[in-house]
Formats: C-alpha cells, structure tokens, sequence
C-alpha cells in the first residue's frame, strides 16, 4: 500500500490546483448562498468561467450585486464591472423603439412605418443595393422587425445572418481592402439577396440544407440579428441623436438613474475595450480570418477580438457594453418579454414596452439571452403576487460561453435556473435582505483622482475625486467618517451613507 500512496501523493503535487475565485461587492448575510452557487458553477470542471457577474433586484431596490473572477491578473473584478450584453441588447433597442413610436417619430403610421423607403412607400432607410432588391422589402415594417417577421432569417446565410459573421464577405464584396464597411453599406450589401420568406408570413420553415433555394410552409423559427441592425439604423437615421443618443436620453438615462458611465458601444479590439471590462475567453473557437484584413496572407485573429466578429457593426443587435446594475434599472423599467401583437401588415410585438406600476404579472418569468464569442448574458424578469414591490430582476454575464451551436447549453441560463430555487425559498420565508447594493462606494479623506473602480472593495477615493468621476444618474455611497470638502454639486445625484454617519464640511 504505500507504494500507491507515494504515487497517489506525486500526483496530486503535480496537478494543478486552480485559486478560489475572488468575490467583490457588498456583503449580503441574507443571500450569502449566492456566492456559494456561482462559484462552484464557475469553477465546475466542464466550465471553469474566469470571470461573472451577478445581480438581483426586488421591487426595483438592487439587493445583491457581486462580481467573480479578476479584472486582469492580480485586479480583483469590481461589481461595477462593464461586459458585452450581446443579444441582451436587443429588449434596450425594442425600448428604444417603443419610446420613439410612443413619441409619434414615426408618423401617423407608428410602428406600421416600411423601413425601406421604395416605391414611394415612405418608408425610412434609403437603399442603393448592387442588385434589384426581393419586391416584398417595400413591405418590411418596424413592427415586423420587433417580432422578427421582417423577412429575415439568422440560420440563413443571406440576408439573414448579415452581418453577424458576414462583414468580411461585405468587405471583400465591395472591395473595402482599408476600411471596414460601414452598417449603412452592409444593408446595402445585404438587400440584393432574397428575402428568406415574406414580411409578416404566418408560418415559415427554414430550408434545410441552409442556403438551400426553397421553403416549405410549416412554423419555424425567424430570431433575426439583422432584423434588430435595422431597427438601430432607423433610429440613426431620424430619432435626435441617432440610436446611441436617443438610447442615451431615454431608455439608458440619467432619468432612469442610469448613468452613461454605466453602458457605451462595444469595441471588438481588446486594447481599445473599456478599463473596466475583463478579458473575453473563447478557447473552442477560432482563430478565425480577421475582419480588417482582406488581402493575402490574411491575419488569423481570435474569435471574441475580430475574428468573424466586428462589435461596432453589431450596434443595435449586440454591440454593446454595460454594467449589471444598469441592466438591472433598465429590467425594472421596460419588458423584455416578446408577446406577439396583430398579424400580417399590422403584425409587431409589446417587447421593450414599459413595465406598468403593478410591475411584471403575477406568475411570469421572461428573460433574453445573449451569446457571442467571450460572452453569455442573461435578463430575467419574474412576477410575485399583485403590485411591483415583489418582482426579482436577474441579470448575469460570463466572459465565456459553452459554445456557438444553438444545442450547446446556455451557461448564464443555467446559472440563473441555479439560483432561482434558492431565491424562491428566501420569498417563502420572507427573509429579504434590505441593504443596497448598487451605486459608487467612496471612501472619504485623501483624494486619490484614479484610485478603485467605484466597487464596494475598490472604491474610489474622496469626495471630490468620486465626484468628478461620476456623471447625471449616479447613485453615491459614502464610507462612514468625515471629509473637510466644500463645493457645489452640480449633478444630478442620489448620496447616502449606508454604514454609519458622515460629516462633509469644514
């Protein structure tokens, strides 16, 4: 037997053994369990996902909020932390679309307004394609491309998954060799191909092989990135600010107490993401051609850094970043339930709608996931009993995802499933926790203008510095003590001491 026990004993000196993944936020007694959840899925074998986050609201009041995983190597990651949403951008987009047909932006047409102006239909996006485009897009509506009706299938390669891994082929179509096609050429581009079915079809089945030249009437799935692209380019081209300024003003707000520190347009190239976003993992895809390079030897680049991917084309359907306790706002604030309204012309969706006082219904439990190289996202709304103040708002994000076929599990969907029992248990027993857990921790004294991320164990440091690194919207929760400061504060803030008393003056 001992011989076995030296061999046994080598080799566990030899294998590996992977750090405990740190955890930053705000301690919370009450759900400590949550931790307990993520990081033994996080760590589970067949993932090992190196960086998360997580956060859950009650009635609106964001009652955890923790981030798992590091920064970069030795940085803890801070709660604050920012991460692709993928297709978790499209409820904002809907919102977005929402408020802007609420506003009469569309005319009188409202969400019945063609997209494409052809014919002289009036629609909204003018068109030079390089071919005649399928008769049938002068029929496309706005309302058609929020139930993803518009015509426009993402297991088809054309139109359907433009641009999703399709701005190189654009590129390399309109012999784009310096510069990346813009979304207004890649529409063009992509509407000289048929339409995969016509807008507004009451059934449809994708044609198998994909590509294959007809379709059989039956149902079938239409979930169209394109179709979403649109929309953001109907926004660029008549809402005031175009589709990231109207987002700004109205659905991601200040107004909302969402500040614009909390969300922005993703960027595909590692060195120019955002100092708050971890690195993306994709070790099972790629490396794949690059996006910016189109002549011999093309470069090989990884999946989740332009491989395939271009982020800033993706805008409205993926392409964008934010923070989980922004997601969390924006869950208690518009639907991201897709609940299919009329049929035909008139046929559109109540996705992005906003969520009425009474909050979700009683009993629901809608959610939209996103996945892209690097990434896996998930929002979820959940209903409790009559009136808001029970519902639960559950936002997850990965730096990594299980994989890019549709059969693969979804691991931020997995994750919630995880917690949802434990969070069904505490409703039963009526154990909430009633600390908050959002916002921007300062720790008063000596200015310190870089220091922490606004994280509960990276906060940043004196009064002034936190001030100016915050913007309209911001939640700011100052460490217990006392400060001399005198100023003006000129934004639009919300300050409170959740531990202790604080004394700001001479």
């Amino acid at each position: 037997m001992k011989p076995q026990i030296a061999i046994v004993t080598a080799m566990l000196l030899c294998t590996p053994l992977r750090a405990e993944l740190p955890v930053s936020g705000r301690p919370v007694p009450n759900l400590s369990y949550l931790d307990t959840i993520m990081t033994d899925f996080m760590e589970d074998p067949s993932r090992t996902i190196s960086a998360g986050v997580l956060g859950v609201s009650r009635g609106g009041r964001v009652i955890f909020l923790h981030a798992y995983g590091e920064l970069r190597p030795g940085v803890n990651l801070p709660e604050t932390a920012l991460m692709r949403l993928a297709s978790v951008v499209k409820p904002v987009t809907a919102a977005a679309v929402q408020n802007f047909s609420q506003a009469g932006g569309f005319g009188a047409t409202n969400l019945q307004r063609r997209v494409f102006n052809l014919s002289g239909n009036a629609g909204v996006l003018a068109i030079s394609p390089p071919g005649t485009p399928d008769a049938r897009a002068q029929n496309i509506t706005i309302g058609h491309l929020l139930d993803h009706v518009g015509g426009f299938d993402s297991t088809q390669p054309t139109p359907g998954n433009i641009p999703l891994s399709r701005v190189r082929n654009a590129g390399i179509a309109m012999n784009e060799p310096d510069a990346l096609p813009t979304r207004q050429q890649l529409v063009d581009w992509a509407m000289q191909f048929p339409l995969n079915f016509a807008p507004g079809a009451a059934s449809y089945t994708p044609p198998s092989p994909p590509g294959a030249p007809t379709v059989t009437p039956g149902p079938g799935p239409t979930y169209s990135n394109f179709g979403y692209l649109l929309l953001g380019e109907t926004l660029n081209a008549i809402a005031p600010g175009g589709y990231l300024g109207y987002v700004g003003a109205n659905i991601l707000s200040a107004q909302n107490w969402i500040p614009s520190t909390e969300w922005g347009a993703a960027t595909t190239l590692q060195a120019q993401n955002n100092t708050r976003e971890p690195g993306y993992v994709c070790p099972n895809e790629g490396p794949f051609s690059s996006v910016f390079d189109y002549t011999s030897p093309v470069d090989q680049l990884p999946a989740q850094y332009g491989g395939l991917y271009h982020f800033e084309t993706m805008l409205a359907h993926g392409g964008l970043i934010a923070s989980a306790q922004a997601m969390l706002r924006f869950g208690n604030l518009f639907s991201v339930a897709y609940n299919t309204q009329g049929a035909g012309a008139t046929q559109s969706n109540t996705i992005g709608s906003p969520v009425p006082a009474t909050g979700f219904p009683n009993g629901s439990d809608a959610s939209h996931t996103g996945g892209l190289p690097g990434t896996n996202t998930i929002l979820r709304q959940i209903g409790f009993d009559a009136g808001a103040q029970d519902d639960l708002v559950i936002y997850i994000a990965f730096n990594e995802r299980s994989g890019p076929a549709t059969t693969d599990p979804d691991w931020a969907t997995e994750a919630s499933n995880a917690i949802l029992p434990y969070l069904l248990g505490i409703a039963a027993a009526n154990t909430w926790p009633t600390e908050k857990c959002d916002g921007f921790w300062v720790t008063l004294g000596v200015e310190n203008a870089t220091a922490g991320f606004g994280g509960y164990h990276s906060r940043y440091q004196g009064f002034q510095s936190a001030l100016n690194r915050v913007t309209n919207g911001s939640d700011l929760r100052l460490q217990a003590g006392s400060q001399h400061w005198t100023g003006t504060i000129s934004k639009r803030l919300r300050i409170d001491a959740p531990e202790g008393p604080v004394t700001l003056g001479l």
